[in-house]
């Protein structure tokens, strides 16, 4: 009879674990069997600002056409923060599978954006004179710092990806260092004053700026959201695109990375001539994936409860029938 009371239980909870297992594994087969690279992750070699080394780790996602005799185009994507690091994996696998080498790193300063830059055009895979760095909300001003710095260089970006991040001073003098092509991604809902350049909320009356007006080159009284200004050819591309969600939330939708995908393909090229479309992700597969094997491993922690409970009271009664 007891074992008849934990048998449902029992193949409960090993159905609950089996799928938990089985999710990940799936999740990896969707993403390498779709033109995916692997990740490798890779040590940078950095130092600080008393220049005493502190090497940091890094994820690089190498597509299978790059190779030395063949490089393809390079793509720093810099983060500081959980929540964005799940971004830069999302965007670093999306990318791949297009043809793009991707590195990510968690940089906190200048130096080490600097380092993974370095890094990265440095590889024999990569082609070091057609690359682009991105930073998600505070990195944003790490990668317009790269930019800056890598200005006029043979590692000079071809464009710069400011996702949800704060639109920084120098993008607004004259007298600034060259940086090409410019994506700004700009979330409706921003719990951060500072990236709606201190307005209460993201409205029309942002278009009024001036800073931002200086930003895009525009003429008029009044810029416009999701409108390119300038060229790509001559490096002054701007836009602003407006997403519909809040500050942690827009980076991460498809929206927000078929803007990237297409500014990058307009900057850089394509390097696998369009093979996937803009909308053709994984990624949300994937993430869906991820979270399916979390609930499943708390599913299975029902079953076992009850399989502990009806084990120890069953041992109770056979005590409690034995004194008797």
């Amino acid at each position: 009879m007891r074992q008849k009371r934990l048998a449902a239980p029992l193949i409960l909870f090993l159905l609950a674990l089996l799928a938990g297992l089985l999710c990940p594994a799936l999740a990896e087969r969707v993403q390498l069997g779709r033109g995916a690279a692997e990740a490798e992750r890779v040590v940078i070699g950095g130092t600080d600002t008393e220049g005493v080394s502190r090497p940091f780790s890094g994820v690089l996602y190498l597509p299978e056409s790059a190779a030395p005799a063949a490089p393809v185009p390079g793509m720093l994507l810099l983060y500081s923060g959980r929540n964005d690091a799940e971004s830069a994996a999302d965007y670093a696998l999306e990318l791949s599978r297009r043809g793009y080498a991707v590195l990510t790193a968690d940089c906190r300063d200048a130096a080490g954006a600097a380092a993974a830059w370095r890094f990265l055009g440095e590889r024999e895979e990569v082609l070091g004179g057609n690359m682009a760095v991105g930073g998600f909300s505070a990195a944003a001003r790490l990668a317009w710092r790269v930019a800056e710095d890598s200005s006029g260089t043979a590692l000079m970006p071809q464009a710069v990806l400011l996702l949800c991040g704060e639109l920084p001073p120098d993008a607004r003098r004259t007298d600034a260092p060259a940086v090409f092509n410019v994506l700004l991604l700009q979330a409706r809902f921003e719990e951060y004053a500072r990236f709606r350049d201190g307005e209460k909320s993201v409205s029309t009356a942002l278009l009024l700026s001036p800073a931002r007006r200086a930003f895009l080159g525009c003429p008029e009284p009044k810029a416009a959201w999701n409108e390119t200004y300038g060229y790509f050819g001559e490096g002054t591309a701007r836009r602003m695109e407006l997403i519909p969600a809040g500050h942690l939330l827009a980076a991460r939708l498809p929206r927000s990375l078929a803007a990237v995908i297409d500014w990058l393909g307009s900057s850089l090229g394509h390097p696998l001539d369009g093979r996937h479309a803009d909308e053709d992700f994984v990624f949300p597969l994937r993430t869906a994936l991820g979270y399916a094997s979390a609930l499943c491993f708390l599913f299975a922690a029902v079953p076992a409860e009850r399989m502990w409970e009806r084990l120890f009271s069953a041992r109770r009664q056979s005590r409690s029938g034995k004194r008797t």
